[in-house]
């Protein structure tokens, strides 16, 4: 996933698409919830899942009245936001991720 590392957004998203189309392969995108069970869990699954070779990750942000969402993803915003997840923390968490991530997966960008 090199061409992260040069593009940003829906253009990284789109070359992660054209890829795996030419080589007529899947896209493999989780969704996890930020924040949930904690946001120190969220750091690990998101190192978890850079390290098996996922495509892109999607991170859920949790609010308060999620009536789109079926019970399983409503239940994860619901712990969340008891952790303290807010957009200011996930968005520094993704401007700044923990620790040696960018060292240890310099091909993943979180998007």
């Amino acid at each position: 996933m090199s061409a992260l590392n040069h593009k940003r957004g829906v253009d990284a998203i789109s070359d992660v698409f054209q890829r795996r189309i030419q080589a007529k392969q899947k896209v493999f995108v989780p969704y996890i919830m930020a924040g949930d069970p904690d946001p120190g869990a969220t750091e690990r699954i998101v190192r978890a899942l850079s390290s098996i070779g996922v495509d892109l990750i999607e991170l859920g942000m949790p609010f308060s009245d999620p009536l789109a969402d079926g019970p399983v993803i409503q239940r994860a915003g619901q712990r969340a936001l008891r952790q303290g997840m807010t957009l200011t923390r996930l968005l520094k968490m993704v401007k700044n991720p923990p620790g040696d991530y960018r060292h240890a997966y310099p091909d993943h960008d979180l998007l």
